[in-house]
């Protein structure tokens, strides 16, 4: 750790994933002296509960739903918008362009 910036990769493995091996990983969760956080990209219902443990679940799917709805409808309501990206352009313009103004810039 350098000039207090943290690693995440580094104090807490990934346990789900493919590299460094099983036991590396294993070792590394197995060594850390801080209090023990691990991450995962399993199902939610496929983890193993423990009333000892204390469980953070992040839920990305309803960002993602909700960014597609808004590109879709632009796609879909705008005749001069032929395709996805250039809807997602317009969504994030104007996102970008109201927050500016919310701030007064």
């Amino acid at each position: 750790m350098e000039g207090g910036d943290i690693y995440v990769s580094e104090e807490s493995p990934w346990l789900d994933c493919r590299f460094p091996s099983k036991d590396e990983r294993l070792g590394i969760a197995e060594a850390q002296k801080h209090r023990r956080f691990l991450k995962s990209h399993l199902p939610v219902d496929t983890l193993v509960f423990s009333p000892k443990a204390k469980y953070i679940y992040i839920g990305r799917d309803d960002t993602l739903r909700l960014a597609y709805q808004e590109i879709r409808a632009v796609l879909l309501n705008e005749p001069a918008v032929q395709d996805f990206r250039t809807a997602a352009f317009v969504v994030a313009l104007r996102k970008i362009g109201t927050t500016h103004m919310e701030m007064g810039v």
